[in-house]
């Protein structure tokens, strides 16, 4: 393979320009040019800096202008639990617990919502799953978390809360069936 041409370029040695200069004879008894600027100009130059400065002043209010803030009933409420921005989602029938820890609506999807608002106390999962309603009305969710192994089992089967919830409703619903069509469990003590 055959190398490409390369162009010839000449190098200039800036150092040795530098340091050679000017003979100091040519130097002697030469002024050094100065423009000599009248009145007129100088107010010239002075009048076209301060056009320059309004018509950057006037630029960054425009741009400001169309920049302004939204206000509070303007901004979208889009966060990773409501990626809509919807502002009418729907409520909870009631306040939500788990393992004595309040939940807060903001921080749910309306999926998990929704899962909430269908959930029933009992004890699920070979009753390792506990939903409780308190005295005024609230659910507290709670599951067996004392030992490591159990914390395993729940999270290798129940990775989200979703999933636990989904997991109580349908077995809520076969142990409803069961009890319409006559069938009792004897270790079913609701």
């Amino acid at each position: 393979m055959e190398q490409p041409e390369v162009p010839n370029i000449k190098v200039r040695d800036l150092e040795a320009e530098i340091l050679q200069g000017e003979p100091e004879d040519q130097l002697i008894g030469k002024e050094p040019e100065q423009q000599v600027l009248d009145d007129k100009q100088i107010q010239a130059m002075h009048t076209k800096a301060l056009v320059d400065v309004a018509t950057a002043v006037k630029l960054l209010v425009e741009q400001q202008g169309a920049t302004r803030q939204l206000t509070m009933n303007e901004i979208k409420p889009v966060t990773p639990w409501n990626p809509e921005g919807k502002r009418d989602r729907i409520k909870l029938k009631q306040e939500v617990f788990q393992h004595g820890y309040y939940l807060n609506p903001i921080m749910m999807t309306e999926a998990t919502i929704d899962l909430f608002n269908q959930i029933k106390p009992g004890r699920y999962f070979g009753r390792k799953i506990e939903v409780q309603r308190l005295n005024n009305g609230e659910l507290n969710i709670t599951w067996s978390n004392a030992k490591l192994q159990d914390r395993i089992e729940m999270y290798m089967k129940f990775p989200h809360i979703d999933d636990i919830l989904k997991y109580c409703i349908e077995e809520r619903k076969q142990k409803e069936a069961a009890k319409r069509r006559g069938d009792f469990s004897e270790d079913e003590a609701v």
